[in-house]
C-alpha cells in the first residue's frame, strides 16, 4: 500500500474497502415502488411492511420483509403499462383508477395478493420539504389485481 501512509486511516480504509456504504444500502432519496391498498373505509394504506425500522419489524431486527421489494419488482415488471401522474402522493392516490391489470404472482412468498395500486414514488429533497405540501412525489402508478396460485 505505497502512498497510503501519507493519507491516513481514511485513505487506507478506502483502499481496502473502496465501495463505501453505498454498496450495502440503497439511497433513501431514490425512486421506489410502493404498493398501496384501500382499507375497508376507503383510505389508501401501504400494503408492505416497510420501512424496516417499524415496530412490527422489530425495529430492523426482523428480516421477514426483505423479499417484499423483489416480489413487488417482479409483479411490476409484468405490468404492461403504468399511468403517468407527476404529482404529490395524495393527488395520485385520489385519481380514479384506470384499467386494472391482472398479474399472476409467480413468487413463492406471496406477500402481495389482491387489489393494489403500485406507485413509483420519490421523496422530495430534504432541503425543499418545508416549501411543498407533501414529502413524496409520484412519477407513475398502475392498478393491479394480483392473483396468487396456491
Amino acid at each position: 500500500m505505497a502512498g497510503v501512509e501519507n493519507g491516513g486511516p481514511r485513505q487506507a480504509l478506502q483502499v481496502l474497502v473502496p465501495q463505501g456504504w453505498a454498496f450495502f444500502t440503497k439511497s433513501p432519496e431514490g425512486v421506489t415502488l410502493v404498493p398501496y391498498e384501500k382499507s375497508p373505509t376507503g383510505v389508501w394504506e401501504r400494503a408492505d411492511s416497510l420501512p424496516q425500522s417499524n415496530a412490527a419489524n422489530g425495529f430492523g431486527l426482523s428480516r421477514n420483509q426483505r423479499a417484499q421489494s423483489t416480489e413487488l419488482a417482479i409483479i411490476a415488471a409484468a405490468v404492461p403499462r403504468f399511468t403517468a401522474c407527476q404529482d404529490y402522493l395524495t393527488a395520485c392516490l385520489d385519481k380514479s383508477g384506470g384499467k386494472v391489470v391482472t398479474v399472476t404472482n409467480e413468487t413463492n412468498t406471496h406477500h402481495f395478493c389482491g387489489s393494489f395500486r403500485i406507485v413509483q414514488q420519490e421523496p422530495v429533497k430534504w432541503a425543499y420539504r418545508g416549501s411543498v405540501p407533501e414529502s413524496v412525489r409520484v412519477a407513475r402508478y398502475a392498478d393491479v389485481e394480483v392473483e396468487c396460485p396456491r
